[in-house]
């Protein structure tokens, strides 16, 4: 092979390499997770090609507003979902978004899920469909998540709407739920 092939191979090698890393980091940090939501939800847009930004009709959201509100969608998403066939793994994903003495609690109670496949299955897929920040401090913040659950069980398929309560505080790695309440 010629030397200017293996140099092409291996620059090719580092950049699949670092793209890989980048996703592989991206996935196990929440708070990069947060950083990446704010970054890509802004409402500022680019008309044309001369540079004018004009604003959208959104509301603008301050980057912890934008944070408070991934955080609550992910985890209510997550803490939501689960069946009667899974071992509390909804639980422990979801403490990827707690405080960690609320994680311990999550982890604790997923522990004690045991799958049950002797019965009909019954499931639940969360989805995170409007928000409500009751009240909003420097390190506080209290959000209701009205989430649309499709409920199964067994041929049966129904579609509800609930509201989970929480309660976030500001730490070193962003937002965390310290409290879930179901409304």
């Amino acid at each position: 092979m010629s030397k200017r092939f293996l140099i092409i191979l291996g620059a090719f090698i580092l950049i699949i390499g670092g793209a890989i890393a980048v996703i592989l980091f991206v996935y196990k940090s929440p708070s990069a997770q947060n950083a990446i939501y704010s970054i890509t939800n802004r409402s500022d847009v680019n008309t044309n090609t001369t540079n004018t930004t004009t604003n959208t009709n959104r509301t603008t959201l301050s980057p912890d507003s934008e944070a408070i509100r991934f955080t609550a969608r992910t985890f209510a998403e997550r803490y939501g979902s689960f069946s009667n066939q899974s071992d509390g793994s909804n639980l422990r994903s979801a403490a990827e978004y707690a405080t960690p003495s609320y994680a311990e609690t999550l982890k604790t109670r997923a522990a004690s899920t045991q799958p049950d496949y002797s019965s009909t299955y019954h499931g639940v897929t969360s989805k995170a469909i409007a928000f409500d920040v009751v009240s909003q401090t420097t390190n506080n913040s209290t959000i209701v998540v009205s989430v649309q659950q499709t409920v199964i069980d067994g041929a049966t398929t129904s579609t509800i709407t609930k509201e989970l309560q929480l309660d976030e505080v500001k730490t070193d790695d962003g937002w965390r739920v310290n409290a879930a309440t179901w409304q």
